[in-house]
């Protein structure tokens, strides 16, 4: 596996290595930085603002909302933000039974998500929109939308059973 020197002459392996809390937080929030600096405006936030996913959302709604969050560019970076959460954060992996359609859960950046599609449509960046949904859907072990509509069908016939007695 891969390692660094020790002083010893020893190498110190990093499998299996992961870092502490607060120095993922502190990564995650350079990354985060990374993929808005261009926007200006809002773009100073600290590491508190992304411990949890409440936080978080708060964050992306300030940084959507500072003046030129709508341009194009901006967006494709508010959307990079979003997929990092996605991939890097402990806390959006996590899904909420709330807001699910069919008993599937969501993802606690739901929100965010469907205010920044939603804004992309506005810009008429659908290509990027279809993209981006295609990209989730690829990603996804178990399609939500698949489930969400399968769960639909589920109780549609259990309702139609239940009429025939």
């Amino acid at each position: 596996g891969e390692g660094v020197p020790a002083a010893d002459g020893s190498t110190i392996q990093w499998e299996g290595w992961e870092a502490p809390s607060s120095s993922h937080t502190a990564l995650l929030h350079c990354r985060s930085v990374a993929c808005v600096g261009s926007m200006g405006g809002v773009t100073h936030f600290t590491a508190e603002d992304l411990e949890g996913a409440d936080s978080a959302v708060s964050l992306f709604q300030r940084l959507h909302q500072t003046a030129d969050a709508k341009e194009p560019a901006h967006l494709i970076d508010q959307l990079n933000l979003l997929g990092l959460w996605e991939s890097e954060a402990d806390w959006a992996r996590d899904t909420e039974e709330e807001g699910g359609v069919g008993g599937v859960g969501v993802s606690k950046l739901h929100s965010c998500w469907r205010v920044l599609l939603g804004a992309m449509v506005e810009a008429n960046m659908t290509v990027e929109v279809v993209d981006t949904l295609d990209a989730v859907s690829v990603r996804s072990k178990q399609s939500a939308p698949t489930e969400a509509l399968q769960a639909e069908g589920d109780s549609r016939s259990q309702r139609k059973e239940k009429e025939k007695k």
